[in-house]
């Protein structure tokens, strides 16, 4: 039934549609010109068809065609960055041209509930990222998707695209201004306090106010610099509760065993102070149920067990490099020019430098190679036992008055080698000799503090000083020097023909050679503590160096009889031409010169 209803509609479908009733047979003509008429309709339908195709195909193609023409290192026709005209540029004259909409005294108004702040471009170091601003202004037509590119196409033949530009800024130091006024309009918010006694922790709610994430803040200031938009600037500020607090993780955050105070180095060689923590030890139930309090915004006070560090960070801000512990200051007055310049420059190499406590010095380690290329120059050194001209000359009396400075200070000395001969800046027994990659100079801070040396040259005295805390008790450091054997120079002797048969000339004036025994006596609170031998220095022995002449007398004529009529002639040849062995100055070197190296 239900069949035959539908064949029904059907057929009444088609008669209303055509205009055709098929039960009448003779109505042929009827049926032939219903045939033509759907026929007519079909064709009406496929030309819109084709246009609409047509349409399309020239779209694309011109679009492609547009499209390809935008493509290069140039921004296309029509672009905007906010109000400024970039079409046609390339990448250097976009970057170029966009630099110039934020200048370092730029002002932006900023309000929140009802209350203005003033942010200046250079308070946040804010400025244009040209290179990502330029990217954005070239990439529009250029993307590979061709049917973006088209629409880009067409619509920059009659119209314009406008981006933004992208700002930059020390995020930091923006968050930090947003943070601040978000505190005149809901106040600073803060955590829980806590405050102990020997034997009690009382624990104090925080207060609600600015919340400290500005992230919201920050993102809505920055949309406004892309927009060029300066007055008006309308943030959203939180305000914050305080957070609810979970008594396990302040068990956790506040339970901890005692640590002192101690001396940090940072990477830029700077030393702070990292203050103290006061050990606690608390009962976990009791904490559940003062936690509970305090979510109420309640103060609480509970027992506990407090352990009081030993230092504390206010005493290791007093007693940083508070006093010198040791100073020495020797003399180079009678150096050369080179000389007195190499000292001075390995004054300034050591000058200043920190060390930590349990830190190694190394002299050789801190002035580097005394080279000429390092800028060290020629001048007097021990070689071999002499004297001779070296590069570096004067840096062993910087190092020496370094090694006394530390013997005074009462520091640990890891390395020292004596001199092979004496020299005359500082006692025997007190000097440090160095030899770059071989001979060096080290000491430990063996203190509690960090020390500091302070290496000063004046005029052609050098003061060397290590700074650090005072010794408690005070400590003060007696250094004597005992010498065990002398032995007295030899002779060298040269034959010399230029000098007169048996006359002798010194040429070089030799140099005792010693053992000397070096002790340290220290005394705390005026009382001796110890007095030990420390050092054992052997100096050599220089030779006298003297010329001998060999040179043959010249021959003798014999004597003529005087005027007078007397006769000379029993007067022996011997007689007539005995004199004194001739005796020549010597050309000495003098001491002081012989101390310059």
């Amino acid at each position: 039934m239900s069949a035959d209803i539908k064949e029904k509609d059907k057929s009444t479908e088609a008669v209303d549609e055509y205009s055709y009733t098929p039960r009448k047979r003779g109505n042929a003509s009827r049926q032939k010109q219903a045939k033509k008429t759907k026929k007519g309709n079909k064709k009406s339908v496929k030309i819109p068809l084709i246009i609409f195709l047509a349409i399309v195909v020239v779209f694309l193609v011109g679009a492609a065609g547009l499209s390809f023409s935008m493509k290069g290192h140039r921004v296309a026709k029509n672009v905007y960055v906010n109000d400024l005209y970039v079409g046609g540029m390339n990448e250097a004259e976009v970057e170029e041209a966009v630099n110039a909409l934020i200048s370092e005294d730029m002002e932006y108004i900023v309000t929140s509930s009802g209350k203005t702040a003033t942010i200046t471009a250079s308070d946040i170091d804010l400025c244009v990222d040209a290179e990502q601003t330029a990217a954005k202004a070239i990439e529009i037509g250029k993307s590979k998707n061709i049917f973006k590119n088209a629409y880009y196409a067409i619509k920059l033949m009659s119209g314009k695209e406008t981006i933004n530009l992208v700002p930059d800024c020390n995020q930091e130091l923006l968050d930090k201004m947003l943070f601040d006024f978000g505190t005149t309009i809901n106040g600073v918010s803060s955590g829980p306090q806590y405050e102990y006694t020997d034997t009690t922790m009382t624990i104090i709610p925080g207060t609600p106010g600015q919340n400290q994430d500005t992230s919201v803040a920050r993102n809505q200031f920055l949309d406004a610099v892309g927009k060029s938009i300066t007055d008006n600037i309308e943030l959203t500020l939180d305000y914050a509760e305080p957070q609810t607090l979970d008594y396990i993780e302040i068990y956790n955050e506040v339970c901890k065993p005692a640590q002192d105070a101690y001396y940090d180095k940072t990477e830029t060689g700077e030393i702070v102070v990292r203050d103290e923590v006061v050990g606690v030890e608390l009962d976990k139930e009791e904490l559940k149920k003062a936690i509970e309090q305090v979510n109420k915004l309640e103060k609480a006070t509970i027992a506990a067990k407090i352990i009081q560090p030993q230092k504390t960070g206010k005493e290791l801000k007093a007693n940083l490099f508070s006093t010198t512990l040791g100073s020495y200051n020797s003399d180079f007055s009678s150096s050369s020019e080179n000389r007195a310049a190499n000292v001075k420059k390995a004054a300034d190499a050591i000058n200043g430098k920190i060390l930590m406590p349990g830190d190694t010095f190394s002299y050789n380690g801190t002035i580097g190679n005394p080279s000429l290329a390092n800028g060290y120059k020629m001048a007097s050194v021990f070689e071999n036992g002499k004297t001779a001209q070296g590069v570096g000359g004067g840096v062993c009396q910087v190092s020496s008055t370094l090694y006394c400075a530390v013997l005074y200070a009462d520091l640990s000395v890891v390395e020292r080698h004596n001199h092979s001969l004496t020299v005359g800046y500082v006692p025997n027994g007190q000097d440090a000799t160095v030899a770059y990659g071989s001979l060096d100079f080290r000491f430990k801070n063996s203190t509690e503090y960090p020390i500091k040396i302070s290496a000063v040259v004046n005029g052609r005295k050098l003061t060397i000083s290590i700074i650090g805390a005072k010794y408690n008790p005070e400590r003060k450091i007696e250094i004597t020097n005992q010498t065990v054997s002398t032995i007295a120079p030899t002779e060298n002797e040269t034959r010399d023909p230029s000098l007169p048969a048996g006359a002798r000339k010194v040429t070089s004036k030799g140099k005792n050679g010693y053992v000397v025994d070096t002790y340290k006596t220290v005394y705390e609170g005026g009382v001796k503590k110890s007095s030990n031998k420390i050092t054992r220095s052997t100096y050599r022995m220089l030779p006298t160096e003297v010329s001998v002449g060999i040179m043959e007398a010249p021959s003798q004529t014999p004597p003529a009889s005087d005027h007078s009529g007397n006769d000379n002639s029993d007067k022996t040849p011997s007689q007539e031409t005995e004199q004194p062995t001739p005796t020549i100055p010597s050309e000495q070197v003098s001491a002081g010169e012989l101390q310059n190296f």
